[in-house]
């Protein structure tokens, strides 16, 4: 549920509301051994906010490792992987 929230405070343009949300999944991801595809959309949702925010080196570095999520989580994340690759394809 905190990563929805996250995602729809940056659909607002709403980047330090979504960052405190995202920053909270996060935390409670890493704690936590969950699904890879999930871990990986609260990362590239969070370096989504970062690259707005100006933080562009941790952006590309969670997105990074949300593509690396993304291919974890196999035929379900292909859609995402497909995003945050070109997401990090448009930045490189």
């Amino acid at each position: 549920p905190l990563t929805g929230i996250g995602e729809a405070h940056l659909g607002k343009n709403e980047y330090a509301e979504a960052q405190a949300v995202l920053d909270r999944a996060m935390v409670l991801r890493n704690a936590s051994q969950g699904e890879p595809g999930e871990a990986a959309r609260t990362r590239f949702a969070l370096a989504q906010v970062l690259d707005k925010q100006g933080d562009r080196s941790k952006a590309l570095a969670l997105a990074k490792e949300a593509v690396q999520g993304f291919e974890l989580a196999g035929d379900l994340a292909k859609k995402r992987l497909a995003k945050a690759k070109a997401w990090l394809a448009e930045r490189s």
